[in-house]
This record gives C-alpha cells, structure tokens and sequence, in this order.
C-alpha cells in the first residue's frame, strides 16, 4: 500500500506540476529560476513515480505468485508483468512515466504539452488495474470511466498546489495574478 501511495502521490505531482507550467507559468515568463526550480520537481516527481511503480509491481508479483522467498519473487515478476492485466497495464504505465520524465531535460513548450498527454494517459490506467477494474458489468464500466476522470481532476489541483504556493513566492504580484 505503501509503494502504491508514493507511486499515485507522485504521478498526481507529476501532472500538476507540468500542468502548472504548460498553463499557468508561461514559458519564458519572468523568474527563469522557479523555472527551473519546477522543472527539477517535475523530474523527482517522474524518478518517484517510477521506482515507487516499480517497487509496486514487484511487490505486487510476489503477492500474486504467493513468493515465499526472494528467487520466487523474481522468477513470478516476468510472469506477472508479462500475462497479467495488471503487469501489461503498470509496464506501460511506467513506460510513459519514463518517457514523461525524460521530457523534464531540458523543458520546452512542446515537451511540457507531450509530457501532460503522456502522464493524463498513465493516471487514467489506474481505473483498469484498481479496484474499478476488478467490478463486472456495467457498474465496473462506469467506474473504470469515472475513476480516470477523478483522479486527472486531483492531479491537475492536487498536484499544482505546491507548484503554485512556490510560483506565489516568487513571482512578483503582477506575474503571479
């Protein structure tokens, strides 16, 4: 639960911060630092998400195969990431995260917009490998189709917060309006 947590805090960071830069912070507006500054969270935000997923679909794997021990666990991850739905689903997940981040260096207008469609994409799977994803019939429809649209929405708010309270600080008062 843990590894999961740390993984969807920092996929919602993640969206908010390269969200906040693509529509909030205008590139090349004044405060290149906090630029910068946001620029690096976007990339820890990425390089969390990613170790957390992974230790996640590791840990994941061992509970699914019921691995008692260390060489069980790695014998069931190619099989669990391989040919399950959720191994399929977190290994393009973390691929698009990865790719995400990579856009972090060096920032640029179209990699911040790429960066937002990549990590929506990633945030939205969550509805196909959670609990919504486990519902049938058309309950479970539902949910997988509302659970991506909650958890963009949290990203997109959630995940500014601190791009934002940082962008208040140092923005003078009439960039920061």
């Amino acid at each position: 639960a843990l590894a999961r947590g740390l993984h969807m805090s920092a996929m919602l960071s993640l969206l908010g911060t390269v969200g906040f830069l693509s529509w909030m912070l205008p590139f090349g507006a004044a405060a290149p630092a906090l630029h910068r500054w946001l620029a690096r969270l976007w990339w820890v935000s990425g390089l969390i998400a990613l170790l957390a997923g992974a230790a996640w679909l590791v840990l994941e794997s061992t509970a699914i195969a019921g691995a008692d021990t260390l060489s069980d666990a790695m014998d069931a991850l190619p099989v669990v990431a391989l040919h399950t739905r959720y191994g399929n689903t977190m290994l393009v997940r973390l691929g698009l995260v990865g790719v995400a981040t990579v856009l972090a260096i060096p920032p640029n207008r179209w990699a911040r917009y790429v960066a937002v469609g990549l990590t929506a994409v990633a945030l939205g799977l969550q509805g196909v490998i959670g609990h919504a994803g486990a519902t049938e019939g058309v309950v479970g429809d539902g949910l997988v189709l509302s659970e991506p649209l909650h958890l963009l929405a949290a990203g997109v708010w959630l995940g500014a917060l601190l791009p934002l309270f940082f962008g208040l600080r140092v923005l003078s008062p009439e960039h920061a309006a």
